[in-house]
């Protein structure tokens, strides 16, 4: 099985997973939460959320929202 390949976003305390656009709540241990999954192409993020992004974690979210159709700019 591959695992996942998670980029953390300091600055909104969640991982991307760069492969299919989900991202995953940073839990008190560390570790991705598995079971609260929201997904980029789906336009499921707040706009909270994404307010909330540093310039750096943007770069690496960005992507998505293009490829999804979003009308989120920055």
């Amino acid at each position: 099985m591959i695992g996942p390949n998670l980029k953390k976003l300091e600055s909104v305390g969640s991982f991307l997973d760069v492969d299919c656009g989900l991202i995953y709540p940073i839990l008190v241990s560390g570790e991705p939460d598995w079971g609260a999954e929201v997904s980029l192409y789906d336009d499921e993020v707040s706009t909270e959320w994404m307010d909330s992004l540093s310039t750096d974690d943007w770069v690496l979210v960005e992507p998505f929202l293009d490829r999804a159709g979003s009308q989120l700019n920055r």
